[in-house]
């Protein structure tokens, strides 16, 4: 027994030694832990939230037309690369098929290289979807930004099929075009057309109001008509 009296003190302080000593250790690897699943739960969080929406791109619409961050993406997504390019590439088509584009931009989009990112996009009220910014060699002009689950545009810049808006029956002409392609395009119905300042002589502005076909759900996006280019939901 005084043997092992003689021994128990020596070991247990060692032992607390030991462990004090890796204690900071320890908790860093439990928090690098906490930290790693609570990215991955954020993560499949978001992923889950988008798959969730993969038929309401009016949800993505609204979101990206309201306060908002986007920041770069290197998770998961619907799409690929080359999907996102090719969605974008029917985008414009329709487009064109709807007298939006200038005349021989279809073609020259379709000989060029595109390119695609996607981004986090995020809410302020912590709603969040995946999208891709969509962009091509040729015309470095035109950005068409889509939804991840659906491949659907929700914001468009592109030129205009005039070389230069200057009379007002020929900026009214293009809006009525654009009225035609979003009630097709989102399913959606008009119910009235508000003119704003835009502050510049060059462009003219506009609040366009849609709602569901059952008249549940309003939805108002902007129109910018300019001087050689269109920016609809900015």
């Amino acid at each position: 027994m005084k043997y092992l009296k003689k021994y128990i003190l020596p070991v247990s302080a060692l032992v607390f030694i030991v462990l004090g000593a890796s204690l900071p250790y320890l908790t860093l690897k439990m928090q690098d832990n906490q930290i790693s699943r609570f990215r991955e739960k954020m993560e499949l969080s978001t992923i889950n939230l988008t798959l969730r929406q993969e038929s309401d791109v009016l949800f993505v619409l609204q979101l990206i037309s309201k306060e908002h961050t986007e920041s770069s993406w290197t998770g998961k997504t619907v799409l690929t690369k080359a999907d996102a390019s090719r969605a974008a590439l029917t985008v414009m088509e329709t487009l064109d098929r709807c007298s939006l584009l200038p005349e021989g931009e279809l073609e020259l989009l379709k000989q060029s290289d595109g390119d695609a990112e996607p981004f986090l996009l995020v809410g302020e009220d912590g709603s969040s979807a995946l999208i891709w910014a969509c962009t091509w060699h040729s015309s470095p002009g035109i950005y068409i930004t889509l939804d991840d689950a659906t491949g659907k545009a929700v914001r468009i810049l592109t030129a205009n099929s005039q070389t230069e808006i200057s009379l007002a029956e020929e900026v009214y002409i293009q809006q009525n075009r654009w009225n035609a392609f979003l009630q097709s395009y989102y399913d959606i119905k008009l119910t009235e057309v508000k003119e704003r300042e835009s502050g510049y002589d060059v462009t003219t502005s506009f609040v366009m109001c849609f709602s569901s076909k059952d008249d549940t759900i309003k939805y108002e996006f902007n129109l910018e008509l300019e001087s050689g280019h269109t920016f609809f939901n900015y």
